[in-house]
C-alpha cells in the first residue's frame, strides 16, 4: 500500500482544533474528508471509525500528541 494515494496535502495539520478527544476526532474527519480520495464517504462514517480505534487503545503520545 502506497499511503501517498490516500494523504493528500490538504488532509494535514500541525493543529488540530478541539476541546476533547471527541472534537479532535471531528476536526481530523474533516481533514480527511479533505483528500480527494476520501471524499465520498461520510464524516459520520469517518468519525465512527476514528471512534472504534481510538476504543482499542489510544492512538496519542501524551502531552497534546
Amino acid at each position: 500500500m502506497d499511503i501517498s494515494n490516500y494523504l493528500a496535502p490538504e488532509s494535514c495539520t500541525i493543529e488540530l482544533a478541539g476541546r476533547n478527544k471527541r472534537e479532535v476526532i471531528e476536526s481530523r474527519a474533516d481533514l480527511i474528508k479533505a483528500s480527494p480520495a476520501i471524499q465520498n464517504i461520510d464524516k459520520d462514517k469517518i468519525v465512527d471509525g476514528l471512534m472504534e480505534r481510538e476504543s482499542m487503545g489510544s492512538t496519542g503520545f501524551g502531552k497534546g500528541i
